[in-house]
């Protein structure tokens, strides 16, 4: 059978936002497909898959297929390219329907592995072919059923075909997906590059369906992409791009958004990123993603951005010059929303914006005694919004000056607001900022001590 739609060590590039669908729909999913088949990890196992042999006049008689089914296969099978194609364009249903029929009656591991080949060429010689799975069919059904076997191959094409039809909406309603999202999870939890890029693949394709990135983002409580975000700084190129695009895909659902506006791991991290990256490609999808964000969720989205100075960011990126018109447009967009938002911000939504992103810095606020005398009890609001992140803070901070900050602010906090003293206590404040005033940096063991002696001043009293 020739290789007919997968080219060995095919591109491991995802799509890039030219050339290919800006709203990351399955519209345009045709061209994400024709620019990546496969993973170089997967193509290198589909190698020897093509060069067998398959007994189907054997399973011509044993009845396992009919005499006009074996027919059909060897007018297919092992023909050029270009006889494949036409075949398909003429009788694509019936061949479709042929070879999902045969993932679900034959067994041998060899066979099957043979014509999830098959249906691999068939897409990836024109994509337009995915016309030909009907939902009605249930098209999906025979590779969730594959990916249950023990076989590695077998597993890992079928995840590959059925994350495509899933971003196609080419999926049955009621189709039962948790096989499929664990063993998504567990090639992005191997360690191992080539299986974390088709995790990421898997994970891009299924999510150029909104229906798809909501049930990818809903999976296992939303740990995927937190644990993909923590991952971020510390990932090769490649596979810091393709997470970054995944989040991307997956920041056009409103729903989606308004959540990952919110999240500490998302906007600092990601402009982190940015202010660093050589490659246009990069900032242009970190852009596109703040844009969504701030569309979508323009609230949390822009107060995020302020707590951690993307618009003194924007500004030092407005002065490279770029060759892509849509990373000079979103720069202008969010630079004019980050700018306007700013003027009309008191000194103690500053604040907060800088407490919610986790990126905290020596700024007026924090040593102006007057901003505690008339805001310490602001920490209050929304069932102690402020004070319970102050207190995550100082238990998985690892940065210096944030612990001294964090512990500092939670002594003006007991010194101005004493009846605040309790809840402290029962978010493990008080226990975490003890053990800081044994800590190796000399600032933070003084915020620390400075912190504690404000706590038993009040005790006292």
């Amino acid at each position: 059978m020739p290789a007919s739609g997968i080219a060995s060590g095919s591109s491991t590039t995802l799509p890039t936002l030219q050339g290919e669908a800006k709203n990351g729909d399955a519209d345009d999913f045709y061209t994400a497909i024709a620019v990546r088949s496969e993973t170089e990890y997967l193509a290198k196992l589909s190698e020897p898959v093509k060069q067998r042999t398959i007994p189907w006049e054997g399973y011509a008689r044993a009845d396992l297929i009919t005499n006009d089914e074996w027919k059909m296969i060897q007018a297919y099978d092992r023909q050029s390219a270009a006889t494949q194609n036409q075949l398909i364009s003429a009788q694509g249903d019936a061949y479709i329907t042929l070879f999902l029929k045969l993932l679900q009656i034959l067994v041998r591991v060899d066979t099957v592995q043979y014509i999830l080949i098959m249906i691999s060429d068939i897409i990836f010689f024109d994509a337009h072919n995915l016309k030909f799975f009907n939902p009605n069919d249930k098209p999906c059904t025979p590779f969730v059923k594959c990916i249950g076997k023990d076989d590695e191959f077998i597993k890992l094409k079928a995840a590959h075909l059925l994350s495509i039809l899933l971003g196609t909406e080419k999926s049955e309603k009621g189709l039962e997906l948790g096989e499929f999202w664990g063993l998504m999870d567990s090639l992005l939890d191997e360690g191992k590059e080539e299986l974390m890029d088709l995790g990421l693949m898997l994970a891009s394709n299924v999510s150029s369906s909104d229906e798809m990135r909501l049930a990818l983002f809903q999976y296992n409580d939303g740990k995927i992409v937190a644990k993909l975000a923590g991952m971020l700084p510390k990932l090769k190129q490649q596979n810091q791009y393709q997470v970054i695009f995944l989040i991307w895909q997956l920041s056009f659902n409103k729903t989606i958004a308004t959540v990952l506006a919110d999240k500490q791991y998302i906007i600092p991290t990601l402009m982190d990123i940015a202010k660093s990256a050589i490659k246009e490609k990069v900032i242009r999808v970190i852009l596109a993603t703040f844009r969504n964000l701030a569309q979508h969720a323009p609230d949390r989205a822009i107060t995020m951005m302020i707590g951690a100075k993307c618009h003194m960011s924007f500004g030092a990126l407005e002065q490279r010059k770029f060759t892509d018109e849509d990373i000079e447009e979103d720069l202008t967009f969010l630079y004019t929303k980050v700018k306007d938002q700013l003027q009309e911000l008191s000194t103690f939504d500053e604040y907060s914006s800088e407490i919610r992103s986790g990126r905290l810095e020596w700024s007026p606020a924090h040593r102006s005694e007057q901003f505690w005398k008339y805001n310490a009890h602001r920490l209050n609001e929304q069932n102690r919004e402020l004070l319970r992140i102050l207190a995550r803070i100082l238990a998985t901070s690892q940065n210096y000056t944030v612990l001294a900050i964090a512990s500092h602010d939670i002594g003006q906090y007991v010194k101005y607001y004493p009846a605040g003293k309790k809840s402290v206590e029962n978010l493990g404040a008080k226990q975490k900022i003890m053990e800081l005033m044994t800590s190796e940096d000399a600032d933070v063991r003084y915020e620390a001590l400075a912190a504690v002696q404000k706590y038993m001043v009040h005790s006292a009293a």
